[in-house]
């Protein structure tokens, strides 16, 4: 399992966890959020870069995402999703058989409907390449700001765990490569 994506799952559920934590013994102040605090939840999904038609690559992308609820239909969440590609032939200029990998992490405001939310994300997004040129081994590595929509719904199973889906729509400041867009299958714990 890459580390990465070991890192993004952590820190999710540490950040559930302390926002829990944080409002142990506190009074509900609306009967609407139902107790409903914080959430945290694991990710699942695919995405496709969305930078040009004809270099389109659909992809396999984990993901992960914490959040509280401020009030019933508002809150503030971190969401973070890695992927990676393999291309068979040149690729943005990459050299044949070259490895992309990207890792997200943007923080969240979310609006809540009923199951829905919807809302808008921005946060860096760290790529990295390597391959080989000419019999040496070569990469690099660098850093965007995404932002973007994001919006999903989440069926309650039980007063504290949800299945659902989420779409999230990363547009880059400074390299088009990176615009992609993710649909994620979710697993949440809400606390």
């Amino acid at each position: 399992m890459n580390k990465t994506l070991i890192i993004m799952i952590a820190c999710s559920i540490i950040a559930a966890t302390s926002v829990g934590a944080a409002e142990t013994g506190a009074t509900e102040t609306s009967t609407a959020s139902q107790g409903e605090k914080g959430y945290a939840g694991i990710l699942f999904g695919g995405n496709s870069t969305t930078n040009s038609p004809g270099d389109n690559q659909t992809t396999t992308t984990f993901g992960a995402t914490a959040g509280a609820k401020l009030a019933s239909e508002f809150g503030i969440g971190l969401f973070g999703s890695y992927y990676s590609q393999k291309s068979s032939g040149s690729f943005l200029g990459l050299p044949s058989g070259a490895s992309t990998s990207t890792a997200v992490i943007t923080g969240q405001g979310n609006f809540f409907a009923g199951g829905f939310h919807f809302g808008a994300e921005a946060g860096p997004a760290i790529s990295s390449w390597s391959g080989y040129v000419s019999n040496v081994n070569a990469g690099d590595s660098r850093t965007v700001m995404v932002y973007g929509p994001e919006g999903g719904y989440d069926y309650k199973l039980s007063k504290t765990a949800s299945i659902g889906a989420e779409a999230h729509y990363l547009l880059s400041t400074g390299d088009s490569s990176i615009d992609n867009i993710q649909f994620l299958a979710a697993l949440k714990v809400w606390m």
